[in-house]
């Protein structure tokens, strides 16, 4: 879950130009972050906090990986959850549908 929030807190925001960056203009190796058209900080972009703030996306992208596997395992394993699984309930709605959705 957390996977997906965090992904929905940096990408709403950059979609919606909420938040963008910009070089510095007499410093290349700069990039100037700015909050609703406000800068508010100024950061190296081969720094750590460069790499962790433009990998975010890559962050929040491996926990929900790691959260799906969980559930699969979970899935697979809970004997709870194997006594209810049906071919006809998990399985037939898959076929049936790319069945109906043509060759």
């Amino acid at each position: 879950m957390w996977g997906c929030v965090i992904a929905a807190a940096i990408t709403f925001p950059l979609v919606w130009g909420w938040i963008h960056f910009e070089t510095v203009p007499d410093r290349l190796d700069l990039y100037r972050a700015y909050v609703f058209g406000v800068p508010i900080l100024t950061f190296l972009i081969e720094s750590l906090f460069g790499f962790l703030v433009f990998h975010g996306l890559v962050w929040s992208a491996l926990l929900v990986i790691s959260g799906v596997m969980i559930a699969f395992r979970h899935r697979m394993v809970a004997r709870a959850a194997v006594t209810l699984q049906l071919f006809a309930q998990d399985v037939m709605p898959l076929v049936r549908w790319r069945s109906a959705s043509g060759p």
